[in-house]
């Protein structure tokens, strides 16, 4: 797909939903700037970019390595325990990133000057957020974790169930607000 802005929008879907065959190929999916954009990911190390339109979605599928990146703001981006490690990129602001019971090494990219809201499933895998702002807001799964701070920036939050999420904060600032907005439970 190339890069439009006609006022359309795109629905894409390599899951295999309606017949139980996940489209196993790596594709690459680069979308246009339209409004309200739709990619479900496949069985695949797929691929995923979105422009600068609003309100997109996209899905992650199964497959290991895949990257999952919207430009535009209010967008959602759900991870779909893939095997391996994926990428996550919300770059536009005010978006949901949903971080699922994984076991693999996940990483999500936050961007954009509005918030964003990170909310976490707990599996034994390891998430990265980086980017975090002081408005971003994060919702974790399980009960309240061992939390060290290991920079200015960085603290390292350990759930019972071997969960890890790193947080990297853009500054100190951002970083000492953030801790006032997350949830357990």
């Amino acid at each position: 797909m190339g890069q439009e802005s006609d006022g359309n929008y795109y629905y894409i879907d390599f899951s295999g939903q309606g017949s139980g065959i996940e489209d196993t190929a790596n594709n690459t999916i680069l979308g246009g700037n339209d409004n309200h954009d739709y990619v479900h990911a496949g069985a695949g190390a797929d691929q995923v970019t979105l422009g600068t339109g609003t309100g997109d979605v996209i899905l992650g599928g199964i497959g290991s390595n895949q990257v999952l990146e919207t430009l535009g703001a209010q967008a959602t981006i759900s991870d779909n325990a893939a095997g391996g490690t994926l990428l996550i990129k919300a770059l536009g602001g005010s978006s949901t990133v949903n971080v699922g019971d994984n076991s693999s090494i996940e990483t999500v990219r936050l961007g954009g000057t509005a918030s964003n809201t990170v909310n976490v499933g707990l599996g034994t895998g390891q998430l990265i957020v980086d980017g975090a702002t002081g408005a971003d807001m994060f919702n974790f799964a399980g009960t309240a974790p061992t939390i060290t701070t290991v920079s200015k920036t960085e603290v390292l939050l350990a759930f019972a169930g071997g969960e890890t999420v790193d947080i990297h904060a853009i500054n100190h600032s951002a970083l000492t607000a953030i801790e006032t907005q997350w949830h357990f439970g």
